[in-house]
């Protein structure tokens, strides 16, 4: 059987909401919410968070994880691009395949990560990374993108062909190709989840949100 590693990294710094991997969500510290959610699942053999903040790796510690110092210039998008991160931080951990995740995913459910274990395992890409589906009338560059206005008869939303944006919640392949690939998919799987689980925090609003769906 298959070794899943689950990996999270967290750094110290954030620069549209400061301390954001610490704050408390519903009782604990970001980033120890998610390592709970991940040590609940049944695939899942072992979770490692990596950090430049000791803060970060005493609560991941805390709540059950194995910890990693990444070192500063990893932790720094200006000074290390996301490839080299993502190299680095597989080369730092064990395991067949890695289960990539991040603290601000926090509605993601342990049954949503073990049902896209299974289907990655199951499955016959190289690797699985998670969609949410958007049914709306787009536009691009000024100019409608997927319908019509013109059309003698208006496309309603539900009929309209859905696209897919990449939510960041989850991301699977085998820890040797995502070194090689320097990166977290090659040619993957669509693994779709609801709006909801996808929910993702990157300002003060995003967390207020998250914190009032939480459980939903």
């Amino acid at each position: 059987m298959a070794i899943v590693t689950a990996v999270i990294i967290a750094r110290g710094g954030s620069s549209r909401l400061p301390g954001k991997n610490m704050k408390d969500f519903h009782g604990n510290p970001l980033v120890a919410h998610k390592v709970k959610q991940l040590l609940a699942c049944r695939s899942v053999t072992n979770v490692v968070v990596g950090s430049d903040c000791d803060e970060i790796l005493s609560a991941a510690r805390d709540a059950g994880a194995t910890t990693v110092k990444r070192a500063p210039e990893f932790c720094d998008e200006k000074t290390r691009s996301w490839n080299e991160v993502i190299a680095d931080m597989c080369g730092k951990v064990d395991g067949d395949v890695i289960l990539w995740a991040h603290c601000t995913n926090p509605l993601i459910h342990a049954d949503t990560y073990d049902r896209a274990v299974s289907a990655f395992m199951s499955g016959d890409k190289d690797s699985l990374v998670s969609v949410t589906r958007l049914q709306s009338h787009l536009w691009l560059h000024g100019e409608p993108f997927n319908f019509d206005p013109k059309s003698k008869v208006h496309p309603v939303a539900r009929d309209l062909e859905p696209v897919f944006y990449q939510n960041g919640g989850i991301f699977i392949a085998r820890r040797e190709d995502m070194i090689s690939w320097r990166y977290v998919y090659n040619d993957p799987l669509l693994f779709e989840i609801g709006a909801i689980e996808s929910s993702d925090i990157d300002t003060p609003e995003d967390f207020m949100i998250a914190e009032a769906l939480y459980g939903h």
